[in-house]
Formats: C-alpha cells, sequence, structure tokens
C-alpha cells in the first residue's frame, strides 16, 4: 500500500498545477490547411483548429455555441470571406461587429482575434471589397483593443488556381 502511495504523490507533484491556455482558431475554408496538432506543439498551447468551408458570419453563430462550451481563453476569427462577393465593406463590418459583441456578451474574459481577409482575385468586385474591410478593420481592432493579423506579407503568386486559397506551397509554409 506505501508504494502504491508513493508512486500517487510523486506523480502528483509532476503535474503542472498552471492552465494551459486553449485557444481555437475559427473560419470558414482558408482555415483548411492549419494543423492544430503542429500548432499546439510549436507554441505549448492547447490549439484547436474549426474549418466551416463556405461559411457565412450567420453560420459562423451557430458553429461557435459549442465552442463556447469549452471555454477556450482566445479565439481567432477568420470570417467573411465568403461574403465579400455579395456584401459591401459596411455590412460585412456590421456584421463582424456584431458577432464580436456576442462573443463578448457570451464570455468577456475571451481575447478575440480577427484575421483581416485574405487578397482575392476571383472576383474584381470582392477583391476591392476586401481591400476595404481590411482598412476598415484596422480602424476598429485599434478602437475596441483587439488584435489584428494581416496578410499583407502575401502575394498574389501564393494563391492557387482559383486565386481564392493559398496555393500548396504557401499552406506548407504555415
Amino acid at each position: 500500500m506505501k508504494g502504491k502511495e508513493r508512486m500517487l504523490n510523486r506523480t502528483n507533484t509532476r503535474k503542472n498545477p498552471r492552465k494551459k491556455h486553449r485557444s481555437v482558431i475559427i473560419g470558414d475554408s482558408i482555415v483548411t490547411g492549419l494543423d492544430q496538432y503542429k500548432l499546439s506543439r510549436s507554441t505549448k498551447q492547447n490549439i484547436g483548429v474549426r474549418c466551416f468551408p463556405g461559411a457565412t458570419i450567420q453560420d459562423m453563430r451557430d458553429y461557435l455555441k459549442p465552442i463556447f462550451r469549452r471555454n477556450p481563453d482566445s479565439i481567432i476569427l477568420h470570417i467573411r470571406t465568403n461574403d465579400a462577393n455579395h456584401n459591401n465593406a459596411k455590412e460585412i463590418m456590421d456584421d463582424i461587429d456584431s458577432l464580436c459583441q456576442e462573443i463578448e456578451d457570451t464570455n468577456p474574459k475571451i481575447e478575440i482575434t480577427l484575421s483581416g481577409l485574405m487578397t482575392r482575385e476571383d472576383n474584381p468586385q470582392a477583391g476591392q471589397t476586401v481591400i476595404d474591410v481590411n482598412t476598415t478593420l484596422e480602424n476598429y481592432c485599434e478602437a475596441t483593443n483587439m488584435h489584428l493579423i494581416t496578410y499583407e506579407n502575401i502575394p498574389s503568386r501564393s494563391l492557387n488556381k482559383s486565386k481564392l486559397h493559398l496555393n500548396r506551397y504557401m499552406v506548407l509554409q504555415t
């Protein structure tokens, strides 16, 4: 019996009492190539990746509900690229603001990071909307003290044949 007690005590003293930071990257098809296991190992954090191809802002509202039950410490949102075909920059920003408010109302402790929209060359109108949204996102994140991930370092040659997603070479670099 004493041997078992000693083993239990030894095991308990080795555990790290600090809670591991939990982050979730949520997005449309752009986040498809992200490997949550590699991200978790390289950052020494618990990182989940949830990809919802074709998702709109309304879809994301529904997809976020089960994620909130896991109480993440931070969320990185990559949203609205799919809506650039049909909505203008103001409508997209209004939806982003509304979603961020819902997240903060659900759990004010969640740190929100917004991802800028990645360049699009499949549709000139959508491409201009992306530029307009990204400019507005910078101001929005500064005003709300949210973090912003930008994609200024991704040239158009890094897009695949559809001119919408990253090519294989760029996905492998992430």
